[in-house]
């Protein structure tokens, strides 16, 4: 159908851009030649010459409807790697990666059971017996950050109900952080620098206590 319509559009510009040459009052027996260097005489005292054009009112709808499709089809598209559950509250459900699957994602994830059931399967046949088989496939498909879901997770953060760490896998899954970003040396960068902070601070305790006064008075 977008194919159609963008046939015709295109026909219907091409049309439209090609005005027709309209003449009246002139001598049908004598050949008309149209340039610049040839003069045309006319017998009638109406006599006139001038091009006609489309005024491609009808393009304009035709390309509004072009557009409407073209959303329709992106529309479909994404529902193969929109997420099926929303933002809720953030103590109303616990975020998890593998409750959020995409329609494209569970037609992976049943082709990689397919594919171990096929591999057990032709094990089978050549007499190994009990393979474990496992195969990982990425299905963080089109995963995107709304507003309403980084609220829902920095308040789930902030009322302990979410770990540091699955809190920073949701924001680097969300591509709110890096591709390379290393959540484990994030995390234990941080737990460095607080022990750090923790000793300095003690140490800084320690130095600042006044020295302890020693009373002469009774030895003398």
């Amino acid at each position: 159908m977008h194919y159609q319509k963008e046939s015709d559009l295109s026909q219907t510009e091409h049309i439209a851009n090609i005005p027709i040459l309209f003449a009246k009052g002139l001598d049908p027996d004598k050949p008309l030649k149209i340039g610049s260097d040839n003069m045309i005489m006319g017998t009638s005292e109406f006599a006139d010459m001038y091009y006609v054009g489309h005024d491609a009112k009808g393009t304009g709808s035709t390309r509004t409807s072009i557009n409407s499709l073209e959303f329709q089809m992106q529309t479909l598209c994404m529902e193969f790697v929109t997420n099926k559950q929303g933002a809720e509250t953030a103590t109303g459900r616990a975020i998890s990666a593998d409750g959020n699957n995409s329609l494209l994602s569970a037609m992976a994830l049943n082709l990689a059971d397919t594919a171990a059931l096929v591999i057990k399967t032709m094990a089978k046949f050549v007499l190994v017996d009990d393979l474990d088989v496992t195969i990982d496939i990425h299905t963080d498909y089109g995963v995107t950050m709304s507003s309403e879901e980084l609220n829902a997770l920095s308040k789930a953060y902030e009322e302990e109900t979410l770990t540091n760490e699955e809190y920073l896998t949701e924001l680097k899954r969300r591509g709110v952080l890096r591709a390379g970003f290393d959540i484990e040396d994030n995390l234990t960068k941080i737990a460095t620098f607080k022990a750090q902070t923790a000793a300095n601070t003690v140490d800084t305790d320690s130095s600042s206590s006044p020295s302890p006064v020693v009373d002469v008075s009774d030895a003398a």
